[in-house]
């Protein structure tokens, strides 16, 4: 059964099709200012998930999420060895949301060509690595094989080099030692950090370069530790820096991709923040709107509150008449500012329509998630506090005298 208050708001909002209707251009702004400002929450949520996400995994394909390293190589040129025996590695492993580990070699080294040289740092990798990331980076070219480097395009246009081309690499210790590689591809983040100086070669060639001896087999200059995604570090982390302290002696830990790169982090968790100061603004505009349009409604239709009270309605009833009313404007709106949100963001993702500077923001298209539970939060949370704020300037009913509203004009 349809109660009294349904009844007439549907009857007022139908109203508002008629164009003579004072309050048809107050319906439509808000309506309008609804559906473009969810539209915009939405929108902002997907671009920042889907920018937080898509630079995470740039970081975690180059790095991982948890490195076991001794932390003395972090800033240093010289590299510290620790023993990734078959023991230490099956517990590390075994560990809750471990999804893959692998064994990296490094050297800090100088790179040079008859017109001009770059310093570098070598990464040795070994047939245990997770190359999904580096293959979907790479511009042409293959995975590096023996005597082979591959290396960033921003190396590549620095020294004039292409694929097949023959280079020699400079190494300090006591002596200077001196390696020709061949470049077997070139590969491409848009990370400046890692396209700077990131060379790739075999694990073997690296290992050989570190004074480590046969006397340590098992020693790599880091454990890389990848995990089901990077929620898992924070609960993960402490067991594997247990695990590793008592494989070490203390002499290496357990470091997360964000003590790592905390700059990069930082400022991803930036976004948040600006996220939130977009989202209270378009509620606030949303909310602003809705009040602006209630107060005409009610301006519009004072003879028929009159009216309704003069009949005996009570001040709730009316009050919760234009709350229905105003909660059918709130609703058409929402639901257009979802198409809206919706089809932008799967047109993004189709077709990349807006493009980006790769070198400022290390993505060539805006990356847009489409998350359904925070498109959920967002249409809830805007729904309860346009409807709350609606409450106030409801009450204005209730100063409304039946004698003075039915003459009004």
């Amino acid at each position: 059964m349809v109660s009294v208050e349904n009844f007439l708001a549907t009857h007022f909002y139908k109203s508002t099709d008629n164009r003579r209707s004072a309050s048809a251009p107050a319906v439509r702004v808000a309506t309008l200012g609804i559906a473009l400002g969810l539209a915009v929450m939405i929108i902002t949520q997907g671009v920042v998930s889907g920018f937080q996400k898509e630079v995470s995994t740039k970081i975690t394909g180059m790095a991982s999420h948890i490195e076991v390293m001794d932390v003395r190589s972090l800033g240093s040129p010289e590299n510290f060895a620790i023993d990734a025996t078959p023991q230490f590695l099956s517990q590390i492993k075994a560990s809750p949301n471990v999804t893959h580990t692998q064994l990296i070699a490094t050297k800090m080294g100088i790179l040079k060509t008859n017109d001009d040289f770059l310093a570098i740092q070598l990464k040795g990798i070994g047939p245990d690595y997770d190359s999904t990331y580096i293959r979907s980076a790479l511009v042409e070219g293959h995975l590096p094989h023996s005597n082979e480097i591959l290396i960033s395009r921003t190396q590549a246009q620095t020294l004039k080099l292409k694929t097949g081309d023959r280079v020699f690499a400079y190494f300090f210790e006591e002596d200077i030692h001196t390696r020709r590689f061949t470049v077997c591809g070139i590969y491409d983040t848009h990370m400046e950090f890692f396209d700077r100086t990131t060379i790739f070669a075999p694990f073997a060639d690296v290992a050989a370069l570190n004074p480590w001896g046969e006397e340590r087999p098992h020693a790599c200059c880091c454990i890389e530790v990848k995990l089901r995604s990077l929620d898992d570090v924070p609960a993960t982390q402490p067991l594997l820096a247990n695990i590793t302290a008592t494989h070490t002696g203390g002499r290496a830990q357990a470091v997360s991709v964000a003590e790592h790169y905390p700059g990069k982090f930082a400022w991803l968790n930036l976004l948040n923040i600006n996220m939130a100061l977009i989202l209270i603004l378009m509620v606030c505009v949303a909310g602003i709107t809705m009040i602006g349009g209630l107060l005409i409604l009610i301006l519009e239709r004072t003879q028929t509150i009159g009216i309704l009270k003069a009949l005996g309605a009570t001040n709730k009833q009316v009050r919760h008449t234009f709350m229905h009313f105003a909660l059918m404007i709130i609703v058409r709106g929402m639901l257009i500012g979802n198409v809206i949100a919706l089809a932008l963001i799967c047109a993004q993702q189709q077709w990349g329509l807006v493009r980006l500077n790769p070198d400022i923001y290390y993505v060539d298209t805006v990356p847009v998630g489409l998350n359904l539970w925070p498109i959920i939060a967002i249409n809830i949370a805007t729904l309860a506090i346009t409807m709350l704020a609606l409450i106030v300037p409801s009450h204005i009913i209730t100063r409304i005298q039946p004698a003075k509203a039915i003459r009004f004009e």
